[in-house]
């Protein structure tokens, strides 16, 4: 075994025990995968409900569905998807910023009830939001 499959199964084993750990928190997807620097690609939905956490404990690449991540605690935008193929949503946290924020939003991009109050433009400066920005 080379250092990055050992890398990965280190990666994908702690991920599929901390969700057994977690069972409201779900990945809703035909399946996902590490990729070469250790962040996970998922094909399909995440959805993470009922467990407060200030930040994401995995570095998401790319979703190929949407990401709902909203009243969990979030405090930071680290370890948030770089690319979200349908909506973003992450209403109702702590965040006072948006830095981390996935740089592409094929959808909608929902970022309501922050800590500060967020708008429009400081979605469109960190991100492309393909559909519409709610704040």
């Amino acid at each position: 075994m080379n250092m990055k499959e050992f890398r990965e199964e280190i990666i994908e084993n702690y991920m599929r025990r901390w969700l057994k750990c977690v069972p409201s928190h779900i990945i809703e997807s035909t399946s996902w995968e590490t990729d070469s620097t250790g962040r996970i690609n998922v094909k399909g939905d995440v959805v993470i409900i009922d467990i407060e956490m200030s930040i994401l404990p995995f570095k998401f690449g790319k979703v190929d569905g949407c990401f709902y991540a909203a009243g969990i605690g979030l405090e930071t935008l680290k370890n948030c998807p770089d690319e979200v193929e349908g909506y973003f949503c992450i209403d109702d946290n702590k965040l006072t910023d948006l830095n981390n924020a996935p740089k592409r939003v094929g959808d909608a991009f929902f970022a309501y009830n922050q800590k500060v109050t967020l708008t429009a433009k400081d979605v469109r400066k960190v991100c492309e939001v393909v559909g519409e920005i709610w704040t």
